[in-house]
């Protein structure tokens, strides 16, 4: 009864943290934009909740590996301070259409995008971001649209002059991977007229010649759009450009992502308990087994994200099961080693920093390590699982998820039973 009891108040905790601790929930309208007729793209519009006038807004831009979702929590924290932002999937990621990796197609989708901006009534100034990928295109298009007001970089910089791009921020992280402290100092060299100061601001707002450079002591590449320093820096770089007054409002989407990643890992327990218990009758396996089909085949995101629990509900309690039935205890130094994994990893990006010579410019980042893996963590879970969830849309990913349904009404508890005993093999090669 106490793990259900821990389970129970985790869930609320992070329902709460999901629902209501990051403050009021933005307005969100998804569209779709055409460029060709069997070429499809996927847009969310997050608007303030209460504004009748036209509100500023950004066009954001994903990085590899990523989708929408990945620079929605950042869009949310600008619509709660009365900036409109647009997240959209590039062809080839998230909801959009299948193609190859291509930058001049990045470059015309998101032109596109910024064009549908331009025709929305409730949107006034434009400005534009992105990360890493999504920076480079972001960069392409302020340099080539004058009318956008702001151009916000994240982890990554390319040419720039002291006046083009307008009201230039560029954000990074000192334990980033692939442009070391060093490398964004030399590249923004090109952008301001003298010293290059990281942390100060050149320039003038209304002119468009405003200039920074912002280095978080507690992010690397991959999360960096959920680090909170970053967030904290392009809200109020935001604001400025857009001539609208301070807010000085705390920025709380890493509570907002610690209460999704809580919830569903919450109800993954519960789920997983429950059907334990009860699975010891066909009609339970069989009906959970049939929803979870039937969710998959329902429009949109929502019904992939939901039977993407369902199936991992399904897996944890036939493995549960398996345990009980046969007696086997569970393999608790699997959780062991999969913490000295990620350990490992960490002192591999802080060793990356002491190498590029980003640490020796920036020494107290080693106080950031502990905010590093907490963003790390959540944001990892939460970036992959969207990931997955979009995933499972494609006609490989429906397949797989039949798959593995069908492979689990057979022989409960295989797929986690023999992923398990190959991790053990895998640990003891390595011990």
């Amino acid at each position: 009864m106490t793990r259900y009891f821990i389970l129970i108040l985790g869930l609320f905790w992070g329902l709460w943290l999901w629902l209501v601790g990051a403050g009021p929930v933005p307005i969100q309208q998804p569209f779709t934009v055409a460029i060709a007729p069997n070429q499809i793209l996927t847009g969310r519009l997050y608007l303030p909740a209460n504004t009748t006038a036209p509100v500023p807004a950004l066009l954001l831009c994903h990085g590899v590996n990523s989708s929408k979702d990945t620079l929605a929590p950042l869009a949310q924290a600008l619509a709660r301070r009365q900036i409109a932002a647009v997240v959209f999937d590039f062809g080839g990621y998230g909801q959009s259409y299948r193609r190859p990796n291509d930058p001049s197609a990045n470059l015309q989708e998101a032109t596109a995008f910024l064009q549908w901006m331009r025709q929305q009534p409730q949107l006034g100034e434009l400005g534009i971001g992105g990360h890493s990928m999504g920076g480079i295109t972001a960069l392409e298009l302020a340099k080539s649209n004058p009318d956008l007001r702001a151009t916000i970089l994240l982890s990554i910089l390319g040419p720039a002059t002291p006046s083009v791009p307008h009201n230039l921020w560029v954000g990074s992280g000192v334990y980033e991977e692939l442009n070391p402290v060093g490398q964004m100092q030399d590249l923004f060299a090109s952008a301001v007229e003298g010293e290059v100061t990281p942390f100060s601001t050149v320039g003038d707002f209304a002119a468009g010649t405003a200039r920074r450079l912002f280095f978080s002591p507690s992010v690397d590449h991959a999360v960096a759009p959920y680090d909170l320093a970053l967030q904290t820096e392009i809200v109020a770089w935001a604001e400025q450009a857009f001539g609208l007054p301070a807010t000085n409002q705390p920025v709380r989407t890493q509570r907002q992502l610690l209460g999704q990643v809580l919830a569903v890992g919450c109800v993954l327990g519960l789920g997983s308990a429950l059907y334990t218990s009860l699975s010891s009758s066909l009609w339970i396996r069989a009906s959970l087994g049939l929803a979870l089909l039937v969710l998959l085949w329902l429009p949109g995101a929502w019904g992939a994200g939901v039977s993407l629990v369902g199936v991992g509900i399904l897996l944890g309690g036939n493995y549960g099961d398996r345990l009980r039935n046969t007696q086997k205890p569970p393999r608790p130094r699997l959780f062991l080693y999969g913490g000295l994994c990620f350990g490992l990893g960490l002192l591999a990006i802080t060793a990356n920093a002491a190498l590029t010579g980003s640490l020796l410019q920036m020494p107290r980042a080693i106080l950031g390590l502990p905010m590093l893996a907490k963003t790390l963590t959540v944001g990892l879970l939460y970036d992959r699982f969207h990931m997955v969830r979009y995933g499972l849309e494609s006609p490989v990913g429906m397949g797989l998820m039949v798959g593995v349904v069908v492979l689990e009404g057979f022989k409960p508890g295989w797929v986690l039973a023999n992923l398990g005993h190959r991790a053990n093999r895998l640990i003891n090669a390595l011990r």
